[in-house]
């Protein structure tokens, strides 16, 4: 086993200890197709954890179908 190998199931052990604490109920699985690499940075930042964070801290975005331009 390589090092990034030992790295990435470190990272996924510690992940997987930690306890949601979400308010509201997880309810939809969403798939994303990504590199070995860009899976363990993924899981440096905080995995699902932190991708659901930069959802709920972004600002609000316009409605579908709705014309930007100007």
């Amino acid at each position: 086993m390589n090092e990034e190998d030992e790295e990435f199931e470190r990272i996924e052990r510690e992940i997987a200890r930690r306890k949601e604490q979400s308010a509201e109920p997880l309810t939809v699985v969403y798939t994303v197709k990504l590199t070995q690499n860009q899976r363990v940075k993924l899981l440096q930042l905080g995995g699902p954890k932190w991708i659901r964070n930069q959802i709920e801290r972004s600002t609000e975005l316009p409605s579908l179908g709705e014309n930007n331009a100007r």
